[in-house]
């Protein structure tokens, strides 16, 4: 009796290409997905930091009876000229200055990759009694400006030209139209 040669069991070069094709087809489809997720957690992380940067905002206005004029005001350093937070003055209720109402830091915005200047953005318009902060999102171009966002009866109204995806928080209405 003849023997024949014992064959290895191996996978042929169809079955290889069929199964690397549906590999890259499966990740063609998840990729856009996990890019879509990790935005919506960067705009929730973002909406928690506006909204904790809103009630120190809000508390440094309780604390001295108007608005900080930039976001520095609220960490009690703030060396300008018109800073009411500052370890020589005294709050309405006399406690003494120089509260830092965010702990450490501003939070830097999430979008923002810049190794300056990557903080949330804060507007307070001429009446004092109104602001904005926002961070840019995930296009990463800032829609509103101080330009841009303009208040009048109590609404903020912020005009823009493409896709409007930044996030922001306010102490007003806020207005969102398409420039046409």
């Amino acid at each position: 009796m003849k023997k024949y040669p014992v064959r290895k069991r191996a996978f042929t070069l169809v079955e290889l290409l069929i199964t690397i094709g549906i590999i890259i087809i499966i990740a063609g489809v998840a990729v856009p997905q996990v890019a879509g997720y990790i935005n919506r957690s960067k705009s929730a992380r973002a909406k928690m930091d506006l909204s904790t940067i809103s009630t120190a905002i809000k508390c440094f206005y309780t604390d001295w009876g108007r608005y900080p004029s930039s976001l520095n005001d609220l960490l009690g350093i703030d060396t300008t000229d018109d800073a009411v937070n500052t370890s020589e003055s005294y709050t309405i209720a006399g406690l003494p200055g120089g509260i830092d109402y965010l702990g450490v830091r501003i939070p830097v915005d999430i979008f923002n990759q810049a190794t300056s200047e990557n903080e949330y953005k804060y507007h307070l318009f001429v009446d004092h009694q109104n602001y904005i902060i926002w961070s840019i999102g995930p296009n990463k171009a800032a829609e509103i400006s101080d330009t841009s966002a303009t208040l009048a009866d109590d609404t903020i109204t912020i005009v823009y030209s493409d896709e409007f995806d930044d996030v922001y928080d306010s102490n007003c209405i806020v207005s969102i139209e398409l420039d046409e």
